[in-house]
């Protein structure tokens, strides 16, 4: 027998290599992707450092309802495979962490399994569509607030000012002047990873979910309260100084 891969297996119907790569999505979902997931979607956790007794800064972040897809299609090839091979000993919490965990800890058993090049297929390119879905900002950079309603304002990346969207108001944003306001807020704000790099990038600070991940993974970077939220003011340090 041939994988999809174009190597040959002799037990099984896919690679090890490629049960490898089914492994390293399903830890995704298990660890982190879910989570981030759900944080894109209701933009909870956020929280920042007391000031004067101050109410948190925020601002609006850029999103987009491409998550909410991406989250059920995952959901979708998670649940479609746990009921595919679940057995005698039960199935996990309905959540996508304990699905995903249930069915890394089953990869043998997929990999056995007739159709497993359509699971390898379905669950990894559900994980890739996901991580897009929170990692990457969107077309349209937010802008602002608009000084008339108050709802935010959102424009290509590079221009000076910004209309309000709402036809009924007239309303027009400075992009440099709100930015500037804006950083100097959210200074003590605490996001998680995805949520940070929207906020900074749409600010003019351009990072990656992925490298505040690696810099709190190498010790540069303390996350907030021993939480997976960090300081918009270490991030921009860090990105000031690497």
């Amino acid at each position: 027998m041939v994988c999809t891969c174009g190597q040959p297996v002799a037990d099984a119907t896919v690679c090890a290599t490629c049960a490898g790569m089914l492994t390293a999505a399903l830890r995704k979902v298990e660890e982190w992707l879910a989570d981030e997931l759900e944080t894109t979607l209701t933009r909870q956790d956020r929280t920042a450092r007391p000031s004067g007794g101050g109410r948190p800064a925020e601002i609006p972040l850029p999103y987009s309802g491409r998550a909410s897809e991406a989250r059920w299609v995952l959901r979708s090839a998670v649940v479609g495979w746990v009921r595919m091979i679940a057995d005698e000993r039960g199935c996990p919490d309905d959540t996508l962490p304990a699905m995903a965990a249930w069915l890394r800890g089953r990869v043998e058993v997929i990999r056995h399994h007739p159709a497993a090049a359509e699971a390898l297929d379905e669950i990894t390119a559900a994980v890739q569509e996901a991580e897009r879905a929170v990692d990457l900002p969107g077309a349209s950079m937010l802008a602002g607030t608009c000084p008339e309603c108050g709802r935010p304002v959102y424009a290509r990346e590079g221009v000076r000012t910004a209309r309000c969207h709402d036809d009924a108001c007239d309303g027009e944003v400075d992009v440099h002047e709100w930015r500037t306001e804006a950083l100097h807020r959210l200074n003590a704000a605490a996001l998680p990873a995805a949520d940070a790099a929207r906020a900074l990038t749409a600010l003019g600070h351009t990072v990656t979910p992925e490298r505040i991940r690696q810099w709190a993974r190498r010790g540069k970077l303390t996350p907030a309260d021993g939480a997976r939220s960090y300081y918009l003011s270490d991030v921009r340090n860090l990105l000031e100084t690497s």
